[in-house]
């Protein structure tokens, strides 16, 4: 966190975090992007807004991923990442997500998606979610386990807030959408010989079509 603190500063913000109860790693991990969000939109940091950041810093894990989420750049576009990231068989790559994410229902080829570069798109996905997602070996987790519990409705989907505002049948639904769309763009269902001596070839184009085009292994699979 580039907040450039004074000495001063900085032992104010150590003791303050000291004298929190219930600290956790992960929980002090959040907080600083807590303070991190809310120094950013205006760039300055005094020694005034940085003891009212203080003060006001979440005392629990799920306040702490609450205000994050909040901070979205792109309420309803993070609501999408977060349901195919809690859906998804396996972690999805990069390039994987960023496909899943632009694919929308009435697409129907490559020629339809408005991709990102991967490198911007990295830059979207903590615009979207902050230090609530990760990238770790090019793959994209959430930040913890507790943040997927956090996410998921137990019984009713609350209204009010990122808590338990997620339903897990919405959310499968959400990435078998990206699937079955995908699986529809046109090229995908043309091109394979049939026949047992056609096998190895069409194993081949399989393996071509699913190296090119990045979420069509997934989908097929999943």
């Amino acid at each position: 966190m580039k907040l450039k603190l004074t000495e001063l500063e900085k032992t104010k913000l150590e003791s303050q975090l000291l004298n929190m109860t219930h600290r956790t790693y992960l929980w002090l991990k959040l907080i600083f992007e807590v303070i991190r969000q809310r120094q950013m939109p205006r760039r300055i940091v005094t020694e005034k807004s940085l003891k009212q950041a203080i003060e006001m810093l979440p005392n629990t894990v799920d306040k702490a991923y609450e205000e994050i989420l909040e901070k979205s750049e792109d309420k309803n576009l993070a609501r999408k990442l977060l349901c195919i990231i809690v859906s998804a068989v396996r972690p999805l790559t990069v390039m994987e997500m960023n496909i899943a994410l632009a694919i929308e229902d009435h697409h129907r080829s490559y020629k339809d998606l408005d991709l990102e570069p991967e490198d911007r798109f990295r830059r979207t996905l903590r615009h979207l979610c902050g230090l609530f997602v990760n990238v770790i070996d090019e793959k994209v987790y959430l930040i913890h386990q507790t943040a997927k519990e956090f996410l998921l409705a137990k019984n009713k989907v609350s209204s009010d807030g990122w808590k338990n505002s997620i339903s897990p049948a919405v959310s499968e639904l959400t990435i078998a959408r990206t699937c079955i769309t995908h699986l529809l763009f046109t090229g995908f269902g043309s091109g394979f010989e049939t026949g047992a001596e056609s096998r190895t070839k069409a194993d081949s184009e399989v393996k071509q079509r699913t190296d090119k085009h990045h979420y069509l292994g997934h989908a097929a699979s999943h």
